[in-house]
């Protein structure tokens, strides 16, 4: 039995005072991705920037029916909700000192219910995330009078 799992990637960009979301839909695969990382199947790769969110959502299904129990590993600080129907969304807002690759691993398992065997499924989200974004800078170079 296999669990079922579809992704989209709601990243949210800040730039000044204006907000700009973009969607992306996995899989994808970055040069970055080291694959003995990847847990089950590689879901999504994708960059964002420290302070800025990151926001994963799909559904987790299972064929016949059974209760799943979901959970998410790798990063501090991130929020996963699953609602009865199996929808899902993972958003994580990471900080300035978690700049680097990370490897989230979600694992799905039947709820047990007294049947003894209960089937798992493991994905990964490689997030890639890059220090804050910087405002350009101007500098001072140097001043010359010209005469006339």
């Amino acid at each position: 039995m296999k669990i079922f799992v579809t992704v989209l990637v709601l990243l949210t960009l800040v730039v000044g005072n204006a907000t700009t979301f973009v969607l992306v839909e996995g899989p994808t695969l970055a040069p970055w991705v080291d694959p003995i990382q990847i847990k089950g199947n590689l879901l999504i790769s994708v960059e964002t920037r420290a302070g800025t969110g990151v926001q994963i959502w799909g559904t987790i299904t299972d064929p016949d029916m059974d209760p799943l129990d979901t959970t998410i590993t790798g990063v501090d600080g991130s929020v996963l909700i699953v609602d009865p129907n199996g929808a899902y969304t993972w958003t994580w807002h990471p900080a300035t000192s978690q700049v680097g690759v990370h490897y989230v691993i979600m694992n799905t398992i039947e709820r047990d219910m007294g049947q003894g065997l209960r089937l798992t499924d493991t994905a990964t989200f490689a997030v890639k995330v890059l220090p804050a974004n910087q405002p350009p800078v101007i500098t001072y170079g140097g001043c010359r009078l010209l005469n006339p």
